[in-house]
C-alpha cells in the first residue's frame, strides 16, 4: 500500500476502542501476550525457524511471565530472563547485523538504542531471545525436538541446570490444538520415482501423528490425502472420514505408486475435487494444502500458475521440501506468504517427524481467507480471517448479529490479531452492524471473539462484497500525505487506503466543532485527526516515521511510547478539499 515517492497512510478509525499493544506494554504477561510475540517474531521472518524454540523458552523461563519473580527488582530481563550479560553480547555481536536491520525494517525498532531496561517490555525481550538464540545456533540452526532443545538451553543459557527441566515444562504446552472454527486440511503426497517406497511410508506415518492432534469431526477437523506422481489417485475426499480411527485406516490404505512429480496436477485436483462443497469443504473454514514433495516439478510454469489458483480461492499452501534435489525458489513461489513460515526444507524423509509440532501450530492457527460471499458462524468462538481486497473495486466485510454482540480485531501486520495486539477494533451490535471497507494490495486479518457474557448466543454474519458496499450516508475519510477529505463512493473507489467508517465517541474529549489535529499521546507514530463532525480517526505513519506537529505531516523519525501531552493544533487552510479526481487511484 506504501508507493514510491508518495508519503500514505493508514487510516484507522476506532468505535468503541483504542489501539492495543500489551507486547510493548511494561511487566505484561501471560500466554496471549507471548504468543502475540512469537507470532510478531516469525511473521516478521525475523527469526522463522525457531522450531517453536522460542514459544517453549518463555514458559520455562518465567512461566510466560506468570513466575512471581519474573519482573523483581533490578532486574529487566523479562519474560524470556535475557540476562544482562546475553544482553551485552547481544549488543556487541556483529554477525545479528543483518537480524537487527530486519528488526527495524519489519517492526521499527532501533536495536541500537534498545537498552537492557527495555526488556521488561514482553517484545523486547522475545526479540531479545531471538537474537541471542540464533548467536548461540549459529549456522547449525535450532535443533527440532524438544528433548534436543533441552540440551540445547542447557549449553547455551542455562549451564548447571538439568535439562530434564526444560523438558518436563515444555511438555506441558503439547495440547493439541483447541481451533474453534472449522478447518479443511489436505496433504498432497508424493510419490514419484525418486522416492523409496519406505520414505512414502514414512510421510503417511507423519500424516497420521498430524491427525493426532485434532479433533477429527464434521464440524471441527476434516483431513482429505492425495497421492501424486504421474498420476493423481490413490487418497480420498474430506467428508470421507469423520472420525481419527477411520481417517488414519484410511492414510495407511494408501499405496505407493511410482512415475514422475505432476505437482500442477496435484494441485488442481485439490482445488476441483477436493476443496468444493460436494466433496466435504466447508463456507468459512480455513482451508490448507499441505505439499510434500521431493523435487522439481515436471511443469514449473503449470505449477505456479494452479498455485495462484488455489490461494486466490481461499487456498493457504505449505510447502515441505525434502532431499536436496527441490528446488526452493519454486517451492517458495508455490506457498503462500510469508514464505519463511510456509515452506520448510529437510535434508531426509526421516526427518518429518521432527516437523510434526510445527505443522500442528501453523495448522491450528491457519485464518480462513474470506472470497465474496455470506458466512455464517456460530457464536461462542473465536474465528480468525483473512481479507484478500480486490485490487481494482476494493473490498466491504460486514459483520451483522441477531442478538447480543461480537468484538473485532483487525491488524495489518499480524494474521492473529485479538484483545492483545491489533490496529484497531469495533463492535458489532443488533443496533449497529461494523462495516469495512479494504482496497489496495495488503492482505487485512480480522478476528470475530463472541464468548463473552455479552455476546451473541447463536449465529452471527460476516458477508464479504466486492466494491464500496457501504451505505451511502457512512461518513468516511480519504487521506494522501497532507490532503485530507471526507469521501464519497466515487473516492473511495479511487482511494488505495483501508478505510473505516467512524465513529461517534470523541477520543479523550478532545474533538471540537471545528476539523484539528491532536497528538497522539501514547507513541508518536500516529495521530488523531477529528473532522469537526463529531468524529475522529487515528492515522498510522508508515514505517520509521512519526508525526512532526510543526508541519502536521509524518517524516522520518524514531518510535517513542513514552507518553506525550496532548495539544490541539487547528486544521491549517493549506489542507483544503481536492476534486475527486486528486485522489491517487490504487
Amino acid at each position: 500500500m506504501l508507493k514510491l515517492g508518495v508519503l500514505t497512510f493508514f487510516v484507522v478509525c476506532f468505535v468503541n476502542g483504542q489501539l492495543t499493544d500489551k507486547t510493548r506494554t511494561p511487566n505484561a504477561s501471560g500466554s496471549d501476550v507471548v504468543e502475540a510475540v512469537v507470532n510478531l517474531i516469525r511473521e516478521a521472518c525475523i527469526f522463522p525457524n525457531d522450531k517453536l524454540y522460542l514459544r517453549r523458552l518463555a514458559y520455562v523461563e518465567s512461566m510466560d511471565g506468570l513466575e512471581a519473580n519474573t519482573y523483581r527488582a533490578n532486574y529487566y530481563g523479562g519474560i524470556w530472563q535475557i540476562d544482562q550479560d546475553m544482553f551485552q553480547q547481544i549488543a556487541t555481536a556483529k554477525v545479528l547485523d543483518d537480524a537487527k536491520k530486519m528488526i527495524k525494517q519489519s517492526i521499527g525498532i532501533d536495536w541500537s538504542k534498545v537498552q537492557w531496561v527495555d526488556l521488561a517490555k514482553p517484545l523486547y525481550s522475545g526479540l531479545a531471545a531471538a537474537l541471542f538464540t540464533l548467536l548461540k545456533a549459529g549456522n547449525n540452526g535450532i535443533p527440532r525436538g524438544i528433548e534436543y532443545q533441552a540440551n540445547f538451553w542447557v549449553n547455551t543459557s542455562r549451564p548447571g541446570q538439568l535439562a530434564n527441566v526444560f523438558f518436563t515444562k515444555s511438555n506441558k504446552l503439547e495440547t493439541g490444538c483447541k481451533r474453534t472454527n472449522a478447518l479443511d486440511l489436505v496433504f498432497a503426497l508424493d510419490s514419484s520415482t525418486s522416492l523409496a517406497p519406505q520414505d512414502f511410508d514414512v510421510a503417511k506415518q507423519f500424516v497420521k501423528s498430524i491427525v493426532d492432534s485434532f479433533e477429527i469431526s464434521s464440524d471441527k477437523t476434516q483431513v482429505g490425502v492425495i497421492r501424486f506422481s504421474t498420476t493423481v489417485d490413490g487418497g480420498f475426499n474430506l467428508n470421507q472420514h469423520t472420525s481419527a480411527d477411520g481417517l488414519k485406516k484410511a492414510i495407511d490404505g494408501v499405496q505407493y505408486k511410482s512415475g514422475g512429480t505432476h505437482t500442477a496436477e496435484a494441485i488442481e485436483y485439490a482445488i476441483k475435487n477436493l476443496f468444493t462443497t460436494t466433496n466435504g469443504a466447508r463456507l468459512g473454514s480455513s482451508k490448507i494444502l499441505i505439499l510434500v514433495t521431493d523435487g522439481r516439478s515436471e511443469n514449473g510454469v503449470e505449477t505456479l500458475r494452479q498455485a495462484a489458483a488455489a490461494k486466490a480461492k481461499g487456498i493457504s499452501i505449505f510447502a515441505i521440501g525434502v532431499t536436496t534435489q527441490v528446488v526452493e525458489r519454486e517451492l517458495n513461489a508455490v506457498a503462500s506468504q510469508p514464505t519463511c513460515t510456509h515452506v520448510q526444507i529437510l535434508n531426509s524423509f526421516a526427518d518429518l517427524d521432527s516437523l510434526k509440532a510445527e505443522i500442528e501450530q501453523v495448522s491450528c492457527k491457519a485464518p480462513a481467507v474470506l472470497t465474496p460471499n455470506k458466512y455464517v458462524y456460530g457464536c461462542n468462538s473465536d474465528v480468525a480471517v483473512q481479507i484478500l481486497p480486490n485490487v481494482k473495486a476494493g473490498t466491504t466485510v460486514t459483520v451483522m448479529v441477531d442478538e447480543g454482540q461480537v468484538n473485532v480485531y483487525g491488524s495489518l501486520a499480524t494474521s492473529n490479531p485479538n484483545a492483545i495486539i491489533n490496529d484497531f477494533n469495533s463492535l458489532a451490535t443488533l443496533s449497529a452492524s461494523t462495516s469495512f471497507y479494504i482496497k489496495g494490495d495488503k492482505a487485512v486479518s480480522l478476528a470475530f471473539v463472541s464468548n463473552k457474557a455479552v455476546s451473541c448466543k447463536t449465529n452471527f454474519t460476516v458477508n464479504v462484497e466486492q466494491g464500496m458496499m457501504a451505505h451511502k450516508n457512512v461518513h468516511l475519510l480519504c487521506i494522501e500525505d497532507n490532503i485530507i477529505q471526507n469521501c464519497t463512493a466515487e473516492t473511495l473507489q479511487k482511494s488505495p487506503y483501508l478505510i473505516l467508517p467512524p465513529g461517534r465517541n470523541n477520543y479523550l474529549g478532545l474533538c471540537n466543532a471545528i476539523p484539528e489535529f491532536f497528538v497522539f499521546p501514547e507513541r508518536n507514530d500516529r495521530f488523531i485527526f477529528c473532522d469537526g463532525q463529531g468524529h475522529y480517526f487515528i492515522v498510522l505513519c508508515p514505517l520509521d516515521s512519526i508525526f512532526d506537529s510543526n508541519v502536521l505531516r509524518c517524516i522520518p523519525g524514531r518510535l517513542l511510547l513514552t507518553p506525550i501531552t496532548t495539544t490541539s493544533m487547528p486544521l491549517t487552510s493549506t489542507l483544503t478539499p481536492v476534486p475527486t479526481t486528486a485522489v491517487p487511484t490504487g
